[in-house]
């Protein structure tokens, strides 16, 4: 194989064949539950046979078209791209599946999947965020002396939690203060919401964390999450299934394979690769969700999902002698992607049907919000999670309807 005058040798070739293998190594070990030959499946052995081949074929293209100068630069980019590739298969398989969840405050759950961890203080960014020994976001205001406390606490997901906003200025201390000011001096508003949470993961915090703190009041206020978990196929949980299993990502992505399919997704550096392209098509390839009435079976189990989830949290608190009422989830759906805008306007029409039927106790928050010159204000730049002035509007709307209620209850008590 010559160019100008310049031969290939067969050491370079062999040399190269050899090193073409190495990103293979952290493939070999994977096995199929359907093995065809040497207990790997007929499609799993191609890949690897095929591989190296492709990396052999480049290899003597580059080689025949480096001159003589280039031959030997042109060897090692080889072998220095077939080490980068085994480097970052190591290196991405090394990495904690849960280091995300870590991230946000959370520990495992073997009931919830993940939750707040107790007692735990951290950063991101300019913001601290604090909870308390029950795993709640910090109270960082005197509570009263319990036998005069009453207690409202407030579940949902990061936007009840508090995404970008302090401990002392969450909407629920801002609920608190107002209701204090407005309704009775004893009212403490007790942030138990969770960041990633659904509402079957916060179903199973209601009734393992929150009721047994005996409170008089729990309020909702969450729907993103059931979105996304809707938008994947009416999951029932965002949680992944394995991530409670799995001390490394190469770990989870065996649980979750299982030892079937075609076994690329074991290795994380395709998994990686394969999300970025499903993602630059995305734009290209038309919604699924059906924007007519009919909408997908997958989509209308998932709503009511979402509803029963909802009632069954309010059934346990009538059972604890509480009250349980939801809040319409707000957005700016001029700037938000549209299946996520319209699937939070299927769930807030859903909560209000629920509410027609009486189904839920619901406060309707949207027409307060349509009432607003600038709603982008309210939010962060993803549109859904509120501002410091987001947290203000939901606080005020809140209380403006639960103030008499806890001043109605307290004179039903006395009669």
């Amino acid at each position: 194989m010559e160019r100008s005058g310049v031969s290939i040798k067969g050491s370079d070739l062999r040399f190269v064949a050899l090193i073409a293998w190495l990103p293979l190594l952290p493939f070999v070990d994977h096995r199929s539950d359907h093995p065809w030959f040497l207990g790997y499946s007929l499609a799993y052995l191609l890949f690897l046979l095929a591989t190296p081949m492709l990396a052999l074929a480049w290899s003597a293209l580059s080689l025949k078209c480096a001159g003589r100068t280039g031959r030997r630069g042109a060897l090692w980019l080889t072998a220095c791209l077939c080490g980068a590739v085994l480097l970052a298969e190591t290196v991405l398989g090394m990495q904690d599946a849960f280091a995300e969840y870590r991230r946000w405050g959370h520990m495992r759950s073997p009931l919830m999947g993940f939750e707040a961890q107790p007692d735990h203080h951290w950063q991101i960014g300019d913001v601290r965020f604090s909870t308390d020994a029950d795993g709640f976001r910090a109270h960082p205001t005197p509570r009263p002396a319990p036998s005069a406390e009453r207690r409202v606490f407030v579940m949902g997901e990061s936007a009840t939690f508090g995404y970008g906003i302090p401990d002392d200025q969450t909407w629920a201390q801002l609920l608190e203060a107002r209701l204090r000011a407005d309704a009775d001096p004893n009212v403490s508003v007790i942030n138990a919401g969770c960041t990633g949470h659904m509402t079957l993961q916060q179903l199973i915090r209601l009734h393992v964390r929150v009721l047994p703190q005996r409170p008089e009041w729990v309020v909702y206020y969450g729907a993103i999450n059931d979105v996304y978990g809707e938008r994947r196929g009416g999951a029932l949980v965002l949680m992944p299934k394995h991530l409670v299993d799995a001390s490394s990502m190469r770990e989870y992505l065996r649980l979750r394979n299982d030892g079937g399919g075609f076994y690329m997704e074991n290795s994380l550096l395709l998994d990686v690769l394969a999300g970025g392209a499903r993602r630059i098509l995305r734009g290209t390839v038309p919604d699924s969700r059906d924007a007519a009435p009919n909408l997908p079976t997958a989509t209308r189990r998932a709503q009511a999902r979402f509803i029963d989830n909802l009632e069954s949290m309010r059934l346990l608190c009538e059972r604890a002698g509480a009250r349980f009422v939801t809040a319409t989830f707000l957005a700016d759906p001029s700037n938000l992607e549209q299946p996520l805008a319209d699937g939070i306007r299927d769930l807030n029409e859903q909560l209000r049907e629920a509410a027609r039927s009486g189904r839920l106790d619901v406060i309707d928050l949207e027409p307060a919000l349509s009432a607003v010159e600038e709603p982008s204000r309210l939010f962060y730049p993803d549109h859904y999670h509120p501002s410091a002035a987001g947290c203000t509007f939901i606080a005020q709307q809140l209380a403006g309807n639960l103030a008499g209620r806890l001043q109605g209850s307290v004179a039903a008590k006395g009669g």
